[in-house]
């Protein structure tokens, strides 16, 4: 076996890929050195840094602003710190929503509460191919893995990859470098208190094979800034736009935009269809087409020079040396920031996007066919970013040629599915088409059921939509019956219904049949606009989906406005159900969860609208579970055994409706009206619906003794309050409390009232195996238990009473009031 082992001598000097590939086999003879001190590790990270550091965190280099997904990322270093807590998160984000700020802000803050950070960003260094090699680029004096096993033995660390995004297939075609950073991830992930930050493009991290799998990992989605934000940035830099133009707003809450925007000297009304590709328009006619202290066409030449070195390369950072014969043009497109210079020599653009953007335009002007040259070249992820944008600057430049070239690529089997879905998607989003682009359509795609289902799930403008509806072959499509089909349709209505909803109401209600695609759209309809879509709702919803309750989730979107509409409908749904439920079931309240959440919904936003509903539901379903008994008042099998909590407030089972009824009486969420709606139930024909009045007194007292004293000493009230648990309980309660506070004359009242029970009882006989004949009565046991509730310092001045108490507690023993029973059900 020895034999047949490859042994070779590996000099030191060379590159470790073969090492880091043959571990266990080569062994190296580095001699004796001294290991580095902490001090000495710290500083040398930090040094190996400097690329993340001196990125720049401001809008124009004056303004910073504080991003939330900063404090996460710190949080989650800090706190989540147990052996299984994950040790890797991903910040996400499209590109130019300023993943690499976050994460520099990151560093300084890591850095100021003394957690050791190694922050790398991972487009500085790109040519490598093992992990030494990214070593040797940071000029670190150990290797990365006994770094952090090293710090990581007394405290938390951090290690930090922005733009990982930059290695994966879309932006190069080379695999070692991914490959290497994703070997050094799974060594350090092994080590206990190392947490490992990387942040990745939306793209890249969907559809390239390395890194989808970090997908498990916990994500922090980056968002786009807060429209105040954007508001304050542009008042800094005294830049007035039109508030109303609501388009202008929302591209601008993308950080990159909106510094390119501050950059602009000369203030330009953009209209609403501003785009990335119409700001650089103006950056380059400003900075590049207007230069005076050097030529535009040295500048160009400069431009064309330094995006087809990054092409031919398939990266996004190139040498500066590679172009000292301009100087000059370096020196001034670096001045005005439209490039970036980094540590060793590195350049690239400001943004990549710009790199697309110039490596477009310099490709335009130089007459080449877009077509012409994607049959030469690898159809890589790499040139989707170029092929979008030349074709993108093509439309606006001459768009006869644009239309060529797109049907050319479309229909053209040369050409790569990935490019065609690109440019399909680009198509979707423009918001007012040509007609040669709408001829486009008919001709090549409409024809063609997959690129049709493509389209259809790329449009995103009002226009795209007004147009395809109207053509004969999307109404066959709506009875094709074809389940993909529907999604799609139903995608594009709910894109759609956001920017139009009268559009797309006016288009479902043609279609009332098509159930399915309409009660998942109308769920989406933006809030304020829903009352545009009640008459579509009310002909369609006896059709809607009992299994995926939709129509609650558009009932939670009408709670923001109209809740009267709300209560009707959930009457409407109650009621229907009521019938149905079979005669042991306890599910009143229909939806299930969804059906919980709305009545709590109900509950949270409008209270005094809730609370007399809720009271209409208890009254029904006691109505439906009555059954006569010998107390002269209904009792029910809905509230049997069952124990209200008054402290409750969310409806998590049917029952719990009767909680948030008595949580509004204790917590006093009761107005005029509400209350005489519960003092009302106090002449129900029901016990449970009676005890709610009573709880109401119990909870006013002090207010309401006078009602409770009327109560109580007329119709033989104690006589009946044995009829359900929940009034007998809240009945002591309210006798124990409102005794002290009456008068001696209506003290004695009550005390009739009492003793009026004493023919309350019953005996009955009967034998067993052991016994001839046992006897038992409950003779004085209700009247004992009333007057047990009387504060005993009372019972002295009435001798009846105390005789009752004495007879009773030798009977009965000490008896209190107890809540009612309740009994909790399983299934399963």
């Amino acid at each position: 076996m020895l034999d047949k082992k490859d042994y070779r001598t590996i000099n030191i000097s060379e590159k470790s890929a073969y090492i880091e590939k043959n571990e266990g086999i080569v062994n190296l003879y580095h001699g004796e050195q001294q290991p580095l001190s902490t001090e000495e590790i710290l500083l040398n990270i930090n040094n190996a840094s400097v690329d993340l550091l001196s990125y720049e965190n401001t809008f124009q280099g004056k303004i910073h602003i504080e991003r939330n997904e900063t404090k996460d990322l710190f949080n989650w270093i800090t706190t989540e710190t147990n052996e299984n807590s994950p040790s890797i998160v991903l910040l996400v984000g499209n590109a130019g929503y300023g993943k690499s700020v976050v994460l520099k802000d990151l560093f300084s803050l890591l850095n100021s509460n003394n957690i050791p950070s190694l922050g790398i960003k991972a487009d500085k260094i790109l040519n490598i191919s093992s992990i030494k090699d990214i070593e040797t680029e940071l000029n670190l004096k150990d290797d990365i893995f006994s770094i952090f096993q090293s710090l990581s033995k007394t405290k938390t660390c951090a290690f930090i990859i922005d733009q990982i995004d930059a290695l994966s297939l879309s932006l190069s075609s080379s695999r070692h470098a991914i490959n290497s950073y994703d070997r050094l991830i799974k060594q350090l992930e092994s080590l206990p208190n190392v947490r490992i930050i990387i942040s990745c493009r939306t793209y890249d991290l969907d559809y390239d094979a390395s890194l989808r799998a970090y997908k498990k990992n916990k994500v922090i989605n980056l968002s786009l800034l807060e429209i105040e934000q954007v508001k304050s940035v542009l008042s800094d830099f005294k830049i007035n736009i039109d508030e109303k133009n609501n388009r202008l707003i929302e591209f601008l809450r993308i950080p990159l935009h909106l510094n390119l925007f501050c950059k602009l000297k000369i203030t330009k009304k953009f209209n609403d269809s501003i785009s990335l590709q119409k700001l650089y328009d103006e950056i380059w006619i400003e900075f590049i087409e207007q230069s005076i202290s050097i030529q535009s066409e040295k500048l160009i030449e400069t431009l064309t020079l330094i995006a087809q070195k990054m092409n031919d390369h398939q990266q996004i950072v190139v040498d500066k040396r590679l172009f000292s014969l301009y100087y000059r043009e370096v020196n001034f497109l670096l001045h005005n920031e439209l490039l970036r210079e980094y540590a060793s020599d590195k350049m690239q653009f400001i943004h990549q996007t710009f790199f697309d953007y110039v490596y477009s335009r310099t490709f335009i002007s130089s007459g080449k066919s877009a077509t012409n040259w994607l049959c030469k070249i690898h159809q890589g992820l790499f040139i989707r970013s170029q092929t979008k944008q030349i074709f993108s600057y093509l439309r606006d430049l001459d768009h006869l040629v644009y239309i060529n070239e797109l049907k050319i690529l479309i229909t053209g089997v040369e050409y790569r599915f990935h490019l065609k879905l690109l440019l399909i998607n680009d198509l979707g989003f423009y918001n007012n088409p040509t007609k040669q682009e709408k001829k486009f359509v008919l001709d090549c795609l409409i024809k063609d059921p997959l690129l049709l289902q493509v389209f259809l799930e790329s449009i995103q403008s009002t226009e795209w939509f007004k147009f395809i509806i109207s053509t004969n072959e999307f109404h066959a499509l709506l009875y094709k019956n074809d389940h993909e089909i529907d999604w799609a349709i139903t995608g594009l209505c709910i894109r759609i219904i956001e920017q139009s909803p009268q559009l797309v109401i006016d288009f479902l209600s043609q279609y009332k049949d098509k159930v399915n695609i309409i009660e998942n759209t109308l769920i989406q309809i933006p809030d304020k606009e829903i009352h545009l879509s009640y008459s579509l709702y009310y002909d369609t919803i006896s059709k809607w989906s009992n299994q995926t309750k939709s129509e609650y989730y558009y009932l939670e979107k009408v709670l923001l406005s109209d809740s009267n509409f709300v209560i009707s409908e959930l009457k409407k749904d109650f009621e229907e159900n009521i019938i149905k439920i079979d005669k042991l079931s306890h599910d009143y309240i229909p939806g299930g969860y969804t059906g919980f959440k709305m009545y709590n919904d109900l509950f949270e936003k409008y209270p005094y609208k809730a609370i007399p509903y809720f009271l209409y539901v208890i009254e029904r379903i006691i109505e439906v579970r009555q059954y006569e008994s010998h107390y002269d008042i209904c009792s029910d099998l809905a509230f049997y055994l069952y124990r209200p909590n008054p402290d409750n407030k969310e409806i998590n089972e049917d029952n719990h409706i009767y909680d948030i009824v008595l949580y509004s009486i204790k917590h006093n969420i009761v107005n005029d009206n509400l209350k005489s709606r519960i003092l009302c139930l106090l002449d129900s024909k029901h016990s449970n619906l009676i005890a709610i009045g009573i709880f109401y007194l119990l909870c006013n007292i002090e207010k309401e003794y006078v009602r409770a004293f009327n109560l109580f000493i007329s119709n033989n009230f104690f006589r009946k309050t044995n009829a359900s648990e929940i009034l007998h309980y809240y009945s002591n309660e309210l006798l124990s409390k409102l005794y002290p506070l009456l008068s001696n004359k209506e003290q004695k009242e009550i005390n009739q009232a009492i003793l009026s029970t004493k023919t309350l009882f019953y005996h009955w006989t009967y034998k067993d195996d052991y016994s001839e004949k046992k006897v038992y009565s409950n003779y004085l046991k209700t009247t004992y238990e009333l007057v047990s509730m009387l504060p005993l310092t009372f019972l002295n001045e009435y001798k009846e009473l105390k005789k009752i108490y004495q007879e009773g507690y030798r009977k009965y023993n000490k008896i209190e009031n107890t809540p009612p029973q309740k009994v909790t059900m399983y299934s399963g």
